[in-house]
């Protein structure tokens, strides 16, 4: 079982990596088995899935407002954006799976 910890966004920029250090500590003091998601409503910046990338707990993926409108409009399913996400970030080391532009 896999417990996740959200944090949400709406700014006006794109969120950067500071952003998501706060989301980034709350997991680090959590068990093994939590996972952040970090839903940025307007997109990360380019440097955040970068800066992810090395950070060997692989612990923290990114979803973004278009993602979210699918789910919420019922075009895909939150469990599988969710399955396929853990998937790139822990096969593939991808913090970042852009669903809607597979």
């Amino acid at each position: 079982m896999v417990f996740y910890i959200v944090e949400c966004k709406w700014r006006e920029k794109l969120a950067n990596m500071s952003q998501l250090d706060t989301l980034f500590a709350k997991v680090c003091r959590s068990g093994k088995q939590t996972m952040g998601l970090f839903l940025s409503i307007n997109g990360c910046s380019k440097k955040v899935p970068e800066m992810l990338q090395q950070n060997p707990e692989k612990s923290l993926f990114v979803m973004n407002g278009d993602e979210l409108e699918k789910v919420l409009k019922d075009q895909i399913n939150l469990r599988e954006v969710l399955k396929r996400k853990l998937k790139a970030l822990n096969i593939e080391a991808k913090p970042f799976l852009d669903i809607c532009n597979e």
